[in-house]
């Protein structure tokens, strides 16, 4: 196993190994239902000094228990700011900046992994890790061992997203290029911010790559599983594969089926995003959006075992019917999704459509319709052609949800979702 200290720790600096204040157990089925009832209508907060952020939106829970929100820059949130009283908001601090697109928050580290440079031209992707909340480096390029030389954005060595998870006393951290998987343990030790390559799986050539097919990943997620096992979750052509983070990794440990084409005459079905969420004792989900504008909903396991069936477990329309592209699309393909787990409220959008929307996980509606608790308001006057969700962010510790959006038009490129009923 390889291991990298990043650095030592500035004078002063705490380096016990605190943990985050364990979360909340799952709720009752009467508090989740009223966590929903809260969603009869929302209404948008905007952060007006925010800059555009196309790729990554977070949320991030210091082990001190201050929560932030991570953007294009870093901003604090006042103590008592939630779903339930949004007015705190408005005191929002700016207090960092990552200077990076693409990036994860490490949880227990205190710390984000962040891709600086967009693999345009000559600028050569790098991996880092910067301290939370200011954005300081603490080490300047994350070692990838035998990484492709050529970084350009079709090139092997580009890294094309970084996703972390709670694992032991630190976190696991997933690193996604276009040719390779690669698995860290990154942990916060008396000598600093240790970082440790645990395993890296091959994607341009072998066995797994075979079962994988041609092409790009669409969609990717990192999920710790029983026993602690580490799972890439791999969107491709309308199937998400469970591939085990584990060197010669030579087939998916399982591949579901969650999305097909837009219509039926199309070809290509695709994974636009997906989330992993935790339903406590109910096990871990795995909740996608995709081609056929359709939220899908699949477990990976019951808290004990791994789920082993090859198709989602329910699915239904996440986006507006007659919000297609033209005439021939009754429904517009979905392209974010984010997930609050304490609530099992999922909030998704779509780059055709001028609104989000807020969908009850937890229903025993089978129907959109019953599963839609409510709508955002519409963006730019309503036309998706000026302003479209980019990226999104869901906290469970808050309840909140956040956007950011295209802003052609637009007055705010950053906004909070909340409840319409929400204390003012």
């Amino acid at each position: 196993m390889d291991k990298f200290i990043i650095r030592k720790p500035r004078a002063g600096a705490d380096t016990t190994n605190k943990r985050p204040a364990p979360s909340a157990p799952a709720p009752s089925q009467k508090k989740a239902k009223a966590a929903g009832a809260a969603w009869t209508k929302a209404k948008l907060v905007p952060v007006a000094a925010a800059s555009y952020q196309d790729q990554t939106l977070e949320f991030a829970t210091l082990r001190d228990g201050r929560e932030l929100l991570l953007g294009a820059e870093v901003w604090a949130l006042p103590p008592g700011a939630s779903a339930a009283s949004p007015a705190a908001l408005k005191s929002l601090a700016r207090v960092g900046k990552l200077g990076g697109d693409r990036f994860a928050a490490l949880p227990g580290v205190d710390a984000a992994a962040v891709v600086f440079g967009s693999g345009f031209g000559k600028e050569a992707p790098r991996l880092a890790i910067c301290e939370l909340p200011s954005g300081e480096e603490l080490v300047a390029d994350v070692p990838l061992p035998g990484v492709a030389a050529d970084r350009s954005y079709r090139g092997g060595g580009f890294v094309r997203r970084v996703h972390a998870a709670p694992r032991g006393d630190g976190a696991a951290l997933l690193v996604v290029t276009n040719d390779r998987l690669w698995s860290f343990s990154v942990r916060r030790g008396a000598g600093g911010v240790e970082c440790a390559l645990d395993a890296s799986v091959d994607l341009a050539a072998g066995p797994l790559a075979k079962r994988l097919g041609k092409g790009e990943l669409q969609a990717t997620a990192l999920y710790v599983g029983p026993s602690d096992r580490r799972f890439a979750l791999a969107g491709k052509d309308g199937v998400v594969h469970v591939v085990p983070l584990e060197a010669g990794a030579t087939a998916p440990a399982r591949s579901v089926r969650m999305h097909e084409p837009l219509k039926k005459s199309d070809k290509d079905a695709r994974v636009c995003d997906l989330a992993v969420w935790r339903d406590g004792p109910r096990g871990a989900k795995m909740v996608t959006v995709g081609s056929d504008g359709k939220l899908a909903v699949c477990a990976l396991d019951d808290g004990a075992r791994l789920a082993t069936h090859a198709h989602a477990d329910d699915a239904w329309h996440a986006t507006t019917s007659g919000s297609g592209p033209s005439k021939q699309y009754r429904h517009a393909a979905a392209h974010n999704v984010v997930v609050d787990g304490n609530a099992g409220v999922a909030f998704t959008g779509s780059q055709f459509e001028p609104v989000g929307h807020l969908f009850d996980l937890r229903s025993k509606k089978s129907s959109a319709k019953g599963k839609e608790l409510c709508a955002t308001p519409k963006l730019a006057g309503g036309a998706p052609s000026k302003v479209s969700i980019m990226c999104a962010a869901a906290s469970a510790a808050t309840g909140l949800f956040a956007y950011s959006n295209s802003n052609n038009g637009d007055d705010a490129t950053l906004k909070f979702v909340v409840p319409a009923a929400a204390k003012k």
